[in-house]
């Protein structure tokens, strides 16, 4: 066994509240979301009603009949991000063809529809379509090829709602979101097994930095920064896929010779991580995406930290979207040292009713009805037809 699958067992061992986990098998405790929910992609059709009946979209229009297609948002994933926002759309706009193409680390893309309450594989996608709502670099991938070219060449609107602020992916769409315009706050289902996990745990003095070890990530400067006298009464837990081994060890001396109290837990599943937020007091996001010439990011696990109840800290070049400002506390730059915001973290976690303070009330369904609205208007779909 690896000293990170020991550190993994041991820490599920010592906390009551993660006994459920004990007897899972370590690799089972490490599969990522694209295993764990493999069969999205595998089966040719996957009930999600559960997740339907999550969303409780205010609006509902069976007037209007367009024929949308999502590029990139991953079905395995019950993120706004991946089946999320597509499924929104879809529990918004019963009437209308929902497509989405998944295109990652596949010899072919995979095809599908949301069709009565189920995901469906197809064959192949429409000719065209009235929108066209896309991520990342999938539009400058699939105008390689001369079919998928063809189609959204023929389609209407083309709209990248998630550029990741690289200049190369603002191609082929004919409007682009920013950064701080897609920053969505965690999902349904994220939020519902929060709120049944948090009835029957205690927080700890746990301070997580979530996120794949790597230089993008930017851990290794936060070590570097922090005073262990600030952190004496906590343990700091680092959670993540090791990219980069070198820029690891580099870690691992750094604590070491700041005798911090740490433990490091390598990849976890996503149901295991959500419980280990929730018994977390602190969550620090230290990215720092400029390693990669990116002019705006934010961690999608910003939304899950704030979710879980953390008081969350964010490194200064991190987007924080207007629904979190008041929320989530910066550091670094104009924003004042670390182990100062630090402080104030630790001693905000010593007040009465603290998690109420830090919690957001922006919903999954605001972020979807806003973008929603906002993507048909760039549509030429009047908003006022959207009735409640």
């Amino acid at each position: 066994m690896s000293n990170l699958d020991k550190n993994l067992k041991d820490f599920i061992n010592k906390n009551n509240e993660l006994n459920h986990w004990s007897t899972i098998d370590i690799n089972k405790l490490r599969k990522p979301p694209k295993d764990y929910f493999s069969q999205y992609l595998q089966d040719e059709q996957s009930d999600i009603t559960y997740y339907l009946e999550l969303i409780n979209s205010k609006y509902h229009n069976t007037n209007l009949k367009l024929k949308i297609l999502f590029l990139q948002f991953p079905p395995y994933l019950h993120q706004v991000e991946g089946i999320g926002f597509p499924a929104y759309t879809k529990k918004a706009l019963p009437n209308c063809d929902i497509h989405l193409l998944h295109y990652k680390n596949t010899e072919k893309p995979s095809l599908f529809k949301i069709s009565n309450n189920k995901l469906v594989k197809i064959d192949r996608l429409d000719n065209q379509y009235d929108l066209v709502i896309a991520r990342s670099s999938i539009l400058l991938e699939l105008n390689k090829d001369e079919h998928y070219k063809k189609i959204l060449d023929s389609s209407e609107k083309i709209i990248n709602v998630k550029t990741m602020s690289y200049k190369q992916n603002y191609k082929f769409a004919d409007f682009y979101f920013e950064e701080e315009d897609f920053c969505p706050p965690v999902d349904n289902y994220f939020q519902k097994n929060i709120e049944k996990f948090s009835k029957r745990i205690t927080k700890k003095n746990y301070i997580v930095i979530p996120g794949s070890i790597s230089k993008i990530k930017n851990q290794l400067d936060f070590f570097k920064q922090i005073d262990p006298t600030t952190v004496k009464n906590y343990e700091v837990l680092l959670i993540g896929k090791i990219y980069d081994k070198k820029y690891f060890k580099k870690i691992i001396k750094i604590c070491q010779n700041k005798q911090l109290n740490h433990i490091f837990l390598g990849p976890i599943n996503q149901n295991l991580l959500f419980e280990i937020l929730c018994l977390s007091k602190i969550a620090v996001h230290t990215m720092d995406m400029r390693v990669n010439k990116q002019n705006k990011g934010y961690p999608r696990l910003l939304g899950e930290t704030v979710a879980s109840g953390c008081i969350t800290l964010a490194n200064y070049p991190i987007t924080v979207p207007s629904h979190f400002k008041n929320i989530v506390i910066r550091y670094g730059n104009i924003f004042g040292n670390l182990n100062i915001n630090l402080k104030k973290a630790i001693v905000a976690t010593e007040e009465n009713g603290y998690q109420n303070k830090y919690k957001s009330n922006y919903t999954f369904e605001d972020f979807c009805e806003s973008k929603l609205i906002k993507i048909l208007e760039i549509g030429g779909i009047d908003e006022s037809s959207i009735i409640q």
